[in-house]
C-alpha cells in the first residue's frame, strides 16, 4: 500500500442501477393482507371497493418518484412524491378528499418493493395513524397482460 493513502469513503451512487418504480402499475386498496401476499388485493368484493384496480403511472428520476392515482371506488384522486431508499419508496401525498384516511393532515405513504421488482405492498396513511399497528392497506403490481 502507498504511504499516506486512505480508503475512499463510501458514497451513494448518483442514480440506482435500475429505475424499478418507473412505469405503469395496477394498484388496489386492501382491507387486510399478508406480507407481499397479493392474493387478497385483487379479489373483487360486492360490498366494498377493495379489489377495484386503479392504474397509476410512476415517474422515477434517480432516487425520486412522482405518481398520480385515481381510485374511483373511494373517490380518491391523489398525487404522490417520494424518495427511494433500498427497496422502500416513502414520501407524502396530496388529494382534495380524505381517500379513506383518518385525517387530511400529515399524509404519508410507504411502499416496499418485492424482490422480483414486479409488485409492492405498503401503506397510505395520515397523522393519527401508525402503519406499524395495522396490516398493509395498499398493493401494486405490473399490469397483467
Amino acid at each position: 500500500t502507498a504511504t499516506g493513502s486512505s480508503p475512499l469513503p463510501m458514497t451513494t451512487p448518483a442514480c440506482p442501477d435500475k429505475l424499478v418504480w418507473d412505469g405503469e402499475w395496477q394498484s388496489s386498496m386492501l382491507g387486510m393482507a399478508g406480507n407481499h401476499d397479493l392474493s387478497t388485493a385483487w379479489t373483487k368484493y360486492k360490498d366494498r371497493p377493495y379489489g377495484d384496480v386503479a392504474m397509476m403511472t410512476m415517474k422515477q428520476t434517480c432516487w425520486d418518484v412522482e405518481a398520480e392515482l385515481v381510485m374511483k371506488g373511494i373517490n380518491c384522486d391523489a398525487t404522490f412524491k417520494g424518495t427511494v431508499e433500498k427497496n422502500v419508496l416513502s414520501g407524502t401525498w396530496t388529494a382534495p378528499t380524505m381517500c379513506g384516511t383518518k385525517s387530511e393532515s400529515g399524509r404519508k405513504f410507504s411502499l416496499t418493493m418485492a424482490a422480483d421488482n414486479q409488485s409492492w405492498l405498503g401503506d397510505m396513511y395520515s397523522d393519527g395513524q401508525d402503519p406499524t399497528k395495522f396490516p398493509p392497506n395498499w398493493a401494486g403490481r405490473r399490469p397483467v397482460k
